[in-house]
């Protein structure tokens, strides 16, 4: 018994066929891919919530007091406000600095959406920190902060970018009460 083989014309046409799958397969795989990036910056930005909450309970219920990645500052320290001169905030640590004892892997304070690492390699991080809290108190019943701009959900950490593509969803977000969001929360009390 004779087998046939595949005609030139056969291949090229299987070949076509797995080509056009492909094409129509890799922008799916794109996007799942940075899904899956944004979904991990949500969970580390998670465990920074709950080291920021371990970092309340050991310095007597006040938030970590943290220098900003921006050249120009406006900032308070315990409640005195500190403005234009970045010499006089120099001297806090970077949110890696004074969170570190309370992650378990460096790797947390880095965002998978910055694929360039510019930030992280730069700041040790790449959330950026709401330095308006810096040192304010937390109840320590609740850890609901008060007074804070009148904002229903105070933000805590932000991608110091948006990483996650373009657009208004691009950056996540770290409320007080524990949540990551890709939205910028503004509504008032």
């Amino acid at each position: 018994m004779r087998t046939r083989n595949f005609t030139l014309l056969e291949l090229l046409i299987t070949i076509g066929i797995i080509a056009l799958l492909a094409a129509m397969l890799l922008p799916a795989l794109g996007h799942a891919r940075m899904l899956a990036k944004k979904s991990a910056c949500s969970g580390n930005l998670r465990q920074l919530g709950l080291a920021i909450n371990l970092y309340a309970d050991d310095n007597n219920f006040r938030l970590p007091a943290c220098r900003s990645f921006s050249g120009e500052v406006v900032t308070k320290i315990d409640g005195v406000e500190v403005t234009g001169d970045t010499s006089s905030i120099s001297h806090l640590p970077s949110l890696a600095e004074a969170l570190r004892p309370y992650v378990g892997d460096s790797k947390v304070f880095w965002c998978p959406g910055e694929t360039d690492q510019k930030y992280f390699k730069s700041n040790g991080s790449s959330y950026e920190w709401n330095y308006f809290l810096n040192g304010l108190k937390v109840d320590q019943k609740t850890y609901r902060i008060t007074l804070i701009h009148n904002l229903k959900d105070p933000l805590f950490l932000m991608d110091a970018q948006p990483f996650h593509g373009t657009g208004p969803r691009a950056k996540n977000y770290l409320y007080e009460n524990g949540v990551v969001q890709d939205v910028l929360k503004t509504e008032l009390f």
